[in-house]
């Protein structure tokens, strides 16, 4: 299977919400810290993405139009 780039940070994403969540055992509460934790790896890592590609386009169009 050939990954393109947003496949793969989806890919990552997911892959770190499992590892977040493996470690989830004990009190309900450990369990819902996790959770938001491995939540906020996957908002951080689609945003930092989004950033990288947004950014990467703007250098680009900006070397295209000088």
């Amino acid at each position: 299977m050939v990954f393109t780039g947003d496949e793969k940070t989806l890919e990552v994403a997911a892959d770190a919400g499992r590892r977040l969540t493996v470690n989830a055992g004990g009190i309900p509460a450990e369990i819902i810290a996790v959770g938001i934790a491995a939540g906020v790896v996957v908002v951080a890592v689609g945003l930092g993405y989004g950033i990288y590609k947004g950014s990467r386009y703007l250098l680009n169009y900006s070397r295209s139009a000088s």
